[in-house]
This record gives structure tokens, C-alpha cells and sequence, in this order.
């Protein structure tokens, strides 16, 4: 059977809205909680937003500094054990946010915003720093991520290339997450593609069901938003998983993944088959048969037996064989029975 393990992505986004010690306290309280990857969206609002917007955007209240963020990534430095089971992905919004993540050698991925797919002159400046690349494809259109694909596919050759597919609505509504541009996307450009879950977290339903529908239309992996306290409403947190429902998202995707495990031929795994014999009707003397008596269906019966060996379906190939000894009432019928 063919298939690998799922493995998820812990959004940091804007949940620690703003605050550099939100951040460390997210990092220390999900770093055990399963998570293969921690990702980071680092910005600059000068850069990414235009001035005369600048005064209204949501994002000029959760801005982190350079300065903040190099404590926050020294913090990581200086406790590597305890962060030892997690990998950390950047997604640099511009390039001095990149040049600032690339000082910490850390981050073995990085992400290229899907604002920025088309970027290809920050895409390869991110492409000098990692061999492991994630791309973000909500709201673009096909030629977008083609040309994007192309590039890193005809120029650097030796490039993990990874898709992401969704978007944020605050939250997503279901009919707008369109599950099935995932196995397209693989088809397409045959490259692993996760989902990005942006469902409403707040529901015990939609906090898991995208993310395993995903994985049934082939997602290799998810990223999923997390944060200390969804109830406090800080940024993001529509969609973001609390500490406490960790546990039960991940078990959800891993058995999801189990579900869609499949053969290339039709076959019996090992406990489908100790549930055949035991369910199975199976040959049985239904009368006393004697040495040279030819099986009939008067003489023979289908009951279930652990000891079956000719199950209903092979009652055509049964009947007419003669038996080389007697055969008591109640006998199941073996191989060795018949001449």
C-alpha cells in the first residue's frame, strides 16, 4: 500500500498581536504539542503596505520589529533543546524581512507569500537561503502559480517545491474552500500540496473537517493557525486551534491519512482476512459422508468454521469431489478430505 505520514504546520500569523513576549509564550506552549513546523510571517509596514494606507491597515498594530524579532529568534538559538522536535519556516514579506530571518540558520524553509507568487526577484533571494521552499497559491490564477512553478522548476533544479492551497476569510467559509484544486494542483505540476485550514475553529465540526477532507483529496500536509486563547479574540483568531485541541486535530488528520491508504490491486489486509475466517460460511458434512461419496448439496451444508477452507463462493468447484475417507457430521471439510 502506498502512502505517507501527514504532517502539520503551526500558523504563528498575528496571534501574538504585536507583542514579542505573545510570540515566546506561543512558542513554549506548542512546542510539544506535535507540531513538525512553527512558521512566522515577518514583515515590514512600510514596505508592504502603501502610505496612504498605512494609517488604517490592521497590520500596523501587530508590526514586530527587527530588533523584537531578533530576540525572539535568539530565544530560539539559545534553547535549542527545548524546540529540538521542531523545524521553523519563514515567510518573509520583503527583503529586508528575509534578510533578517536568514541571519538565523534555523529556518531550513521558507515560505513566499501568496501576495508576492509572482515576486520572482524576492522568490530568488528566498531560493540563496533554502533548499525547501512553500508557496502560497490562494486567489491567484493558474498562469500565476505556473509561472512561478516554471521558474524555480528551470532554474534552480535541486528545489523542494511545495504548494499551499487556501486562504483566510475570517473565517473561510466552506463553500469558498474548494478542496478539490488540491489533487488538481498535484496533477498539474505533480508536486506535494497541502492545505492552508482557515475554517472556523470556534465549530468542534469545521475545526477538523476541511483539514481531513483535504487529506482525502490528497493533501500532504496542513498548516493551521494557533494561538494561546482563541476566546480573547486577538488577530486571527477565527480560525486559530487553542493548546488544549491539538491533540484531537492531529489524531484526526493521522487517522484521515490511514482512511485513504490504498493498493494498486484489489487485496485483504492481514485483519480483513482474520475477519473473513471467522465470518465466512464455510463446508461442513452436513450428514455423515462416507470414504467415496461424492459431495452433494444434500450431503454438505455452509456454516461458519474456524477451520473453513471452502467458503460459498467455491460451492461449485465443491460439489462432485469425492471424499478419500468418512467424514462425521459436522466435519469442515479439508483440502486433505478429498481425493
Amino acid at each position: 500500500m502506498n502512502g505517507s505520514k501527514i504532517y502539520a504546520i503551526g500558523e504563528i500569523a498575528s496571534a501574538h498581536g504585536g507583542d514579542p513576549l505573545e510570540v515566546i509564550k506561543i512558542l513554549d506552549e506548542f512546542s510539544n504539542k506535535g507540531f513538525q513546523y512553527i512558521k512566522f510571517q515577518v514583515f515590514s509596514l512600510e514596505k508592504l503596505v502603501n502610505i496612504y494606507d498605512d494609517e488604517n491597515s490592521a497590520l500596523k498594530t501587530i508590526e514586530i520589529s527587527p530588533l523584537n524579532w531578533r530576540k525572539i529568534f535568539n530565544y530560539i538559538s539559545d534553547n535549542k533543546r527545548s524546540f529540538c522536535k521542531i523545524n521553523f519556516i519563514a515567510e518573509p514579506y520583503d527583503l529586508s524581512s528575509l534578510s533578517l530571518c536568514s541571519e538565523f540558520k534555523f529556518f531550513d524553509s521558507y515560505k513566499l507569500p501568496t501576495s508576492d507568487l509572482s515576486n520572482l526577484n524576492l522568490l530568488e533571494k528566498i531560493l540563496k537561503h533554502t533548499k525547501n521552499i512553500y508557496l502560497g497559491t490562494g486567489g491567484s490564477k493558474f498562469e500565476e502559480i505556473s509561472k512561478t512553478v516554471n521558474f524555480i522548476k528551470n532554474n534552480f533544479k535541486d528545489i523542494n517545491i511545495n504548494l499551499i492551497h487556501g486562504f483566510q476569510a475570517y473565517p473561510t467559509d466552506i463553500q469558498d474552500m474548494d478542496l478539490w484544486k488540491i489533487s488538481y494542483l498535484k496533477k498539474q505540476f505533480s508536486l506535494k500540496v497541502g492545505f492552508a485550514d482557515h475554517a472556523d475553529a470556534s465549530s468542534q465540526v469545521l475545526r477538523y473537517l476541511p483539514s481531513c477532507m483535504a487529506i482525502t483529496y490528497g493533501a500532504d500536509f496542513i498548516e493551521k493557525h494557533i494561538t494561546i486563547k482563541r476566546e480573547e479574540q486577538k488577530p486571527d483568531y477565527y480560525s486559530s486551534l487553542n493548546p488544549n485541541e491539538v491533540n484531537e486535530f492531529l489524531f484526526a488528520i493521522q487517522q484521515t491519512k490511514k482512511l485513504t491508504l490504498k493498493s494498486e490491486c484489489f487485496e485483504l489486509s492481514k485483519n480483513e482476512l482474520e475477519y473473513r475466517q471467522s465470518m465466512k460460511k464455510y463446508a461442513c458434512a452436513l450428514i455423515k459422508i462416507k470414504r467415496g461419496d461424492h459431495l452433494t448439496l444434500e450431503n454438505i451444508t455452509f456454516k461458519r468454521s474456524n477451520k473453513g477452507k471452502f467458503s460459498l463462493f467455491q460451492q461449485d468447484y465443491l460439489l462432485g469431489k469425492i471424499t478419500n475417507k468418512d467424514l462425521e457430521e459436522g466435519h469442515t471439510i479439508l483440502p486433505e478430505d478429498l481425493l
